[in-house]
Order: C-alpha cells, then structure tokens, then sequence
C-alpha cells in the first residue's frame, strides 16, 4: 500500500513538473493550442487520467515548442533547458523529433531513420587518386570513425545514424584506386583505446583524450608503412610526457544546446601541454578570410578565450585547439627544419591532432577543402611535401569535402 502511495506522489510530480513547463512556455510563447490543451488538462484530477494526459500533451505538443524555441533568441537557452527537463520528466532518451538520441551511458547521438546513400562514393576516392599523383610523394587517407562507433546500448527501436557502411566502401574504392589509408576503427582497437573517453558526451567531436588516440596512431602507421619514424624515443607519443590541465564540466557540446544542458549533461574539458621547449610560426586565414601570424612557444596554437566564457551556452572550448577550423594554416616548426613537411587535408576534427603533429614536422600545412575557392592540386603542386594526409570524418565524405 505504501508502495502504491509513493508511485502516486512521484508520477503526480512528474505530472505537475511536465504541467509547469508546458504552462511556463505557454505563457511566454502565447501558443493557443499548448494553452487549450493545458485548460483541459487542469479539470482532470484523476491520478491516472492527469498522467496520461500530461505525458500525452507534452508529446503532441513538442514541435510548436520547438518552434517557438527556434524563432525566439532571447531566453532561447532557458526554455531549451525546460524543453529538456520535460523530455527527462517522461523518461525519454530521445529529443526534437529523434534529432538526438542519449544512449544509455548518457551520450547523445544523432539519429535518423534514412540516410541517402552517395553514389558520389568512387567519384572521391578517384580525386583523392588525383591528388596522390599530384603530390608526386607518400598519400594516405586517415578515415575518422563517427561517435556511434563506440557501440553503447540504447533503447530498443532507437534509429541511431550510422556510418560504417559508408566508410567500408569508401575504404574498399580507396584500395582499388591504389590509394593508401588508415582505417581508425581497427587502429584504434588495435591500441586498446577507452571508447567512452573517445568522444564528448553531448557534442560530435573527439575528446583530448581522443585526439591524441589518434595522432599516436597516426605515428605509428607512418612509421610502419613508411619508415619514417618521426617519434624514435616515443618520446610525443609518451601521455606520461604531457601535464594535463583539466576543466570539469566546462562545457556543452553542439547537440546539448539543442536538447539543453539539464537533458544532456556537462562535458569535462582537458588541454594536454607536453613539456619539451618548442618555437613555432603559425600562419592562418580564417573563414572571414583575415591573416594572422603569430611566432611562440606551444601555447600560441591554443586559443584560451574560448574556455573564458561565462555563458555555459556559448563556451566552447573543442574551438581552443586552433580556433577550431581555418580556411588554411601553416605551422613552422623552427626548432626542426630537417623534419617531415607534411600537407593535411582536413575537417575541424584534425585540429587538436595537428598540435600534437606539429611538433614532429619542420613544416604543417592544413587545407580545409569544403572552404571556397581551394584549389587543393595546385597548392600541392607549388609546394614540395613529403607527405600528404587526407583526413576526414566519416560523415564529411561528401561533395562539400572533395570538390
């Protein structure tokens, strides 16, 4: 009997919660059907009937919520975190119309129940051949995994979007073009990399952790399959070498502010600093096309405004590595003339991996290709690398990413 109290009380709270704030952004947004919807609820006093309908009226209800989310600038950031509560209130592991999914470790991924499939696919790995023979020297393309691959549970029926299909037969047109490549899903198995430390809980991109996962892999491979051993001593490749600074939960990713920090969580952020004294020239155009230069030691690839913040909603420290991704970089490496020039082609995931690369190359050259007006073949022509990396996320292989 008292069990059956508790039950009461707890689904009536639940019940008054998912009434609030519905109430509160009804009020706020004016949305006359949600306020309809509201009157009628308020007559039924029934235990079970008040739940029913609670549940049932924030269901319907949600898109013109999300609309109104979507339309209104100020205070958006407060009723997304409302929105989200009353998914969280219902037990739901999904929001916005299954945009995101949270798997039952608490990572939000991104959802869909179709995905077109490109047949652009051999098209791109036929550029990526081009670009091989263009270079005149050692290509490989690095095939970065998507966050689903760390393979966490979720609720049955989930349509969680996947990638693996897409990246096999790339990989499969990639090899009958005689084009070089990392697979990251195998490499990173091979090492024995902590899954869960691999990506942020509420946002797309790999974590510190993640990243320096993969330049070790990277490393590695380059070695194997080239003979050029860029870290004899493992002395970079050596996590033991670097002083982690950590910020706990510091941030939301891109998927919490559209499901709300109290739906998703707070990601930790870590900046990892190797202690070897370095000199470096950094040379970048952004996407508003404006040159910068800059000339110092580690610190001057780390954009820290950016863990500054006092907007939990606006902080975003993945950008520090960086400044997250520029139209085109270059990091001199002045302390190392004599080591590898290397060219990467890359997505915004490659950003913390080239900090951790730079210091092993005389010379880094970044190209973002889905930026305007790249002409990727003649830059590569007009310089002299020793190695040309294309690495791209599994679900940047598209048009945009190989013009």
């Amino acid at each position: 009997m008292k069990s059956f109290f508790r039950k009461k009380i707890i689904f009536s709270a639940a019940a008054g919660l998912s009434i609030l704030a519905i109430s509160v952004m009804t009020l706020v947004y004016g949305h006359e059907s949600i306020a309809k919807e509201y009157s009628e609820l308020s007559k039924t006093d029934e235990y079970g009937g008040g739940i029913i309908a609670a549940a049932e009226m924030v269901r319907t209800k949600t898109s013109y919520t999300e609309q109104a989310i979507r339309e209104n600038v100020t205070g958006r950031n407060f009723f997304t975190e409302v929105y989200g509560l009353a998914h969280m209130i219902m037990l739901k592991d999904e929001i916005r119309e299954f945009a995101y999914i949270k798997d039952k470790d608490g990572f939000l991924h991104s959802g869909a129940f179709y995905i077109e499939e490109d047949d652009l696919l051999e098209l791109y790995a036929k550029k990526v051949r081009k670009l091989a023979d263009a270079a005149g020297a050692k290509t490989m393309f690095i095939s970065f995994p998507e966050k689903s691959y760390i393979e966490n549970d979720f609720e049955k029926g989930m349509p969680v979007r996947e990638y693996d299909y897409i990246q096999d037969e790339f990989l499969t047109y990639l090899m009958g073009n005689r084009v070089d490549s990392l697979d990251l899903r195998n490499s990173l198995k091979r090492r024995g990399s902590k899954k869960n430390e691999l990506y942020y809980r509420t946002d797309k991109s790999m974590t510190t952790y993640g990243s320096f996962e993969v330049f070790c892999s990277i490393v590695s491979e380059i070695d194997k399959r080239y003979g050029m051993s860029m870290d004899p001593e493992n002395i970079y490749t050596d996590r033991s070498n670097y002083t982690v600074e950590e910020y706990p939960g510091a941030f939301i990713g891109n998927m919490a502010r559209e499901a709300g920090s109290i739906f998703s969580g707070r990601d930790d952020f870590e900046i990892y600093i190797h202690a070897f004294p370095q000199e470096f020239r950094w040379e970048y155009v952004n996407h508003k096309e404006q040159t910068f230069n800059k000339v110092g030691d580690s610190e001057i690839l780390m954009m820290r405004e950016y863990l500054n913040n006092d907007d939990i909603h606006a902080r975003y420290p993945i950008r520090t590595y960086l400044g997250g991704i520029n139209d085109w970089d270059k990091i001199t490496n002045l302390k190392k003339p004599d080591a590898p020039k290397i060219l990467c082609i890359r997505d915004d995931n490659f950003s913390a991996v080239a900090t951790f690369l730079a210091p092993l190359c005389s010379e880094l050259h970044l190209v973002n290709p889905s930026a305007d007006g790249t002409d990727i073949t003649k830059y590569i022509r007009d310089n002299e690398f020793d190695l040309v990396l294309y690495a791209v996320s599994a679900s940047r292989i598209n048009e945009r990413y190989f013009q």
